[in-house]
């Protein structure tokens, strides 16, 4: 089965055909996964569009992208970002502590990568109370996420529901990061307040 599907680069837009159901064998995991293959008829055929009907492409693909990040909860997360903003110190810090121990705690129990990880180095959830005890925790490096991207999944997601956001780097080697829409409308959010604190428009 193939479907059609556009990718805009910066000033340039490609017509773009994924063939589903394709599967690459992450040890013994199957993920599903897409492969592009770029079709320079189809580009051309948008080439030779009308200006108007360019724009009326380009415009429903900025729709999708928008509505993406910016709907759902993204309205609850931003309201959110904001309000902290106001707090003090010691709420801050609380509140910092009070997200490491529930993420940590979430990977140990849902991600496999971090499952292993901590049995691995002998590592307590009890002994990673504060920001400072992350040094016990090995630093992850990319590679390990280009090995086994399926090892950084939550269990309570399927992998054919979430998005994947590529990644280029300095490297020249795309990280695959797997999320679902409402962590990037959360995503969003922060950065949009980071904009307007820093005095710049968000979106």
């Amino acid at each position: 089965m193939w479907s059609l599907c556009l990718i805009h680069d910066s000033s340039k837009l490609f017509f773009c055909i994924f063939k589903c159901g394709d599967k690459q064998k992450y040890n013994d995991i199957t993920v599903e996964r897409s492969f592009i293959i770029m079709n320079k008829n189809i580009e051309n055929y948008y080439n030779h569009l009308p200006i108007f009907m360019q724009n009326v492409v380009i415009s429903l693909y900025g729709y999708q992208i928008h509505k993406n990040r910016y709907s759902g909860k993204y309205g609850l997360f931003k309201k959110a970002a904001d309000a902290r903003l106001r707090y003090n110190n010691e709420e801050m810090k609380q509140y910092q502590t009070t997200m490491l121990c529930r993420t940590l705690r979430e990977a140990y129990e849902h991600v496999p990568y971090y499952k292993n990880l901590f049995h691995k180095n002998n590592i307590s959830l009890d002994s990673i109370k504060e920001i400072s005890d992350l040094r016990k925790i090995p630093i992850l490096c990319k590679e390990d996420i280009r090995c086994v991207p399926h090892e950084f999944i939550n269990s309570h997601y399927s992998p054919n529901t979430l998005q994947i956001i590529h990644t280029t780097g300095t490297t020249g080697t795309p990280l695959n990061i797997f999320c679902n829409r409402f962590v990037r409308q959360n995503n969003y959010a922060f950065y949009d307040r980071f904009l307007e604190y820093a005095g710049l428009p968000s979106h």
